[in-house]
């Protein structure tokens, strides 16, 4: 496992870099936290994050000149899903200072090489405004990472040699294929075997007599046809040798060691790491077999009849749930734009499609407040531009959460400020809405909509600033009570895209410093700045 820090800048560039991989399906946001309102309401820009973590930053310290903090953390192959690479990443920043509550933060997943990595960007000012420590940091980054994989290497090596005498093998090539399948260089000098890794001979074992591991186990067969089956469906999901063997590895803990020249093998090794048995390649199939792989316009077309067959079955099928049948039928999932990449290759749903997607996944996050009722209904209808009322669904109010926003709205209606109450519920990240003589409150954060009148809390504020509440057209299908929306919650529901901001704190903080040495992203993509 290893973590990279990459250059600090002042316009966070690290959004656009990571965005532009997004675009072409060679990456995916996994996370986003602490954005306000950006990709609640509509599908969020890179601009709009851009423009956010500057804003941000500038809001709480201006003296640091460059505040970008962006980490690039890898693992060797599939040792780590994406899930527990994320994971790693919030122990990581909470090792390096970065876990505040209201720490804006995005990671991306990356797919472009063969080991699974992430990318982390944040800014280096804490939501109180002080900077993040930054002494010794590329120190204290390799401490971290060592205290999170509570990394042993002697100890690891040492339980795999002692395992791998356990396995079922009939050759000298297939005994070292137990290594060099689980990322060691193993290789014979002076009649011993040299187990290598990260550039450095870890240790020197004597090579195994090939009759001291005894007889073919009572699976060999049972397990040697289902191996079988397992390559040449996931044949049908790759594009290349080294696609198959990451995904038999990921999927299966099946090793395969190819022989012969990178470009043209004329065999292959199977390791069976999950029964501890070794394969000669041509028991399971051939190779000429194994490597005819489909080419990238027979597998578009396999792909686009897939899709719209799930859309036919499940009309209301958001872009969520075809990424999760996606992944498990292609082991690959599509750009929220609709782009596919493959084998060097790009293909774009079509816009027909794309359309019923999105519409679909507007449904879906509206879906998600639980409207409890017409007028709750009519709201959210308003907030998604054009949202029929018939494609929500009236729900029961006990599968709303609405304890987090009934507490902000207590907490905002007993301080004192001058504006109107409904601007400062905006500023809170909070929406009102004047139905008849009743007042509403979207949180948008929480997915929560609740009338504030049925809930006992006090909304005379409202009243205070008469010239702020405008008249506004119905938004229900069906006749209903006429609706007046505050002027400034009515300008962010038809176009919210400006950012809203925590509280200031601190403009001290430490002298900024030039941390890191990297200027090329691509070389950590590359794996050309990853050394380990």
């Amino acid at each position: 496992m290893i973590a990279t820090i990459l250059p600090s800048s002042s316009t966070f560039h690290a959004v656009e870099y990571n965005e532009r991989k997004v675009a072409k399906g060679h990456a995916q946001l996994l996370e986003m936290s602490n954005f306000g309102f950006i990709g609640q309401i509509s599908p969020y820009t890179p601009e709009e994050l851009k423009n956010y973590l500057k804003q941000y930053t500038e809001d709480r310290n201006r003296r640091i000149k460059r505040p970008q903090f962006h980490v690039a953390i890898s693992c060797r192959g599939d040792e780590c899903s994406e899930e527990q690479l994320v994971r790693i990443a919030h122990d990581y920043l909470r090792e390096m200072g970065y876990d505040a509550p209201g720490q804006p933060l995005l990671i991306y997943g990356h797919r472009d090489t063969d080991n699974n990595h992430i990318h982390i960007i944040t800014s280096r000012i804490a939501p109180d405004g002080h900077k993040v420590d930054h002494n010794h940091e590329k120190r204290r980054s390799l401490n971290a990472i060592n205290k999170i994989m509570q990394v042993d290497d002697n100890k690891e090596l040492s339980n795999l040699i002692e395992g791998a005498g356990r396995y079922y093998y009939a050759t000298k090539q297939q005994y070292m294929a137990i290594f060099e399948t689980l990322g060691y260089e193993c290789y014979e000098e002076d009649g011993r075997l040299n187990l290598k890794r990260g550039g450095v001979v870890l240790r020197k074992i004597d090579v195994p007599k090939m009759d001291s591991n005894g007889r073919k186990p009572g699976n060999y067969e049972y397990r040697k046809k289902m191996i079988r089956a397992w390559m040449l469906k996931c044949r049908d999901f790759s594009s290349n040798k080294e696609e198959l063997a990451e995904i038999m590895n990921r999927k299966f803990k099946v090793g395969i060691k190819f022989v012969g020249s990178k470009d043209s093998p004329y065999g292959y090794i199977v390791v069976d790491h999950k029964a501890g048995i070794v394969y000669k390649g041509s028991e399971i199939a051939q190779i000429k077999n194994l490597l005819n792989f489909e080419t990238a316009e027979e597998r578009f077309k396999r792909f686009d009849h897939f899709v719209s067959s799930m859309l036919e079955e499940n009309k209301g099928l958001t872009t969520i749930e075809l990424n999760k049948m996606l992944r498990r039928q292609f082991s690959q999932t599509m750009s929220r734009s609709g782009h596919i990449a493959w084998n060097m290759q790009e293909h774009q749903l079509p816009e027909s499609i794309m359309t019923i997607l999105k519409e679909n996944d507007r449904v879906a996050w509206l879906q998600s407040f639980h409207p409890s009722d017409e007028i709750e209904r009519a709201i959210l209808c308003k907030l998604g531009t054009g949202c029929n009322t018939e494609n929500l669904q009236i729900e029961s109010p006990e599968l709303k959460n609405t304890e987090q926003t009934i507490e902000h709205l207590k907490s905002i209606i007993d301080s004192e400020f001058e504006e109107s109450l409904a601007k400062r519920m905006f500023r809170d990240g909070l929406l009102a809405y004047h139905v008849g003589d009743r007042y509403y409150c979207l949180d948008v954060r929480h997915k929560t909509i609740l009338c504030m009148d049925d809930l006992g809390l006090d909304t005379s504020k409202f009243k205070t600033h008469p010239k702020n509440v405008v008249q506004d057209k119905p938004v229900a299908k069906k006749p209903m009570a006429n609706m007046n929306v505050d002027a400034t919650a009515h300008q962010a529901v038809n176009g919210l895209s400006r950012i809203l901001n925590q509280n200031a704190g601190s403009h001290n903080g430490n002298r900024e410093w030039e941390v890191g040495k990297h200027n090329n992203y691509e070389d950590i993509d590359d794996e050309r700045g990853l050394k380990r």
